[in-house]
């Protein structure tokens, strides 16, 4: 799918509760209008994966961010035990999609499952709607059959005509960092990630690893975070 219209596209993905929605509001929106990407928040429409529809219309805003659950397979199919990323229609309509940069939130299994727990409702702030509640048992029930590392390196593989601008946004309670893909293939484990934050602070050095590395976006998002991290 070209994008005809010269609008800004923006692929968020991650499990539910990872962060994708922490990360839209409090630091892509903000870096976009900082940055003069757009002029007002006006310019910028979310939409939601488990809403659209197979040849979805991304409207005619200069910037759309697509929010994406990357366990929507399940919806589908809740009783399968293997997630089949690829069986998701609109995934499909996404890798014929072009979207000018991709951020995936990865949140570490200890703490996402405490996210998952003690979750009530469902993206309230950016809905706009505080009366949906979190499914909390079939959130779990998706998430303990997958490896979260797997599980982003197989999105990573599908949508590899949009390498060049694959970030991951790596969260705990109280920092988040942004780091090239590559970083994230060679770590040996995610519980070498785990190390590079910690509740009780961050390492400065780490979090300003070079930026030079990113595309110019994930680069502002990363300084973003740093600034509020530290």
């Amino acid at each position: 799918m070209v994008n005809t219209k010269n609008q800004l596209k923006i692929l968020v993905l991650g499990c539910s509760s990872a962060g994708k929605s922490t990360f839209i509001s409090s630091t892509l929106i903000p870096v976009l209008l900082e940055n003069q990407y757009v002029q007002t928040k006006e310019d910028i429409e979310v939409f939601f994966g488990g809403r659209l529809k197979p040849k979805y219309d991304l409207g005619q805003k200069k910037c759309a961010i697509v929010h994406y659950n990357s366990l929507l397979a399940f919806d589908s199919n809740p009783h399968s035990s293997k997630l089949n990323i690829e069986s998701e229609p609109v995934f499909n309509e996404i890798l014929e999609d072009s979207f000018n940069e991709i951020f995936y939130c990865y949140c570490p299994d200890s703490n996402l499952l405490e996210r998952i727990q003690k979750r009530q409702l469902v993206e309230p702030e950016i809905r706009g709607d505080k009366t949906k509640n979190y499914p909390t048992d079939h959130i779990l029930n998706s998430f303990l059959k997958i490896s979260q590392r797997e599980v982003l390196l197989d999105f990573h593989s599908a949508l590899q005509n949009e390498l060049t601008n694959f970030s991951v946004v790596f969260s705990q309670h109280k920092a988040s960092m942004i780091i090239p893909i590559s970083d994230f293939i060679h770590a040996p484990r995610s519980a070498f990630l785990e190390k590079v934050l910690c509740d009780g602070g961050c390492n400065i050095d780490l979090l300003k690893r070079e930026f030079h590395r990113y595309s110019p976006l994930a680069a502002k998002c990363a300084e973003s975070l740093v600034r509020y991290s530290c």
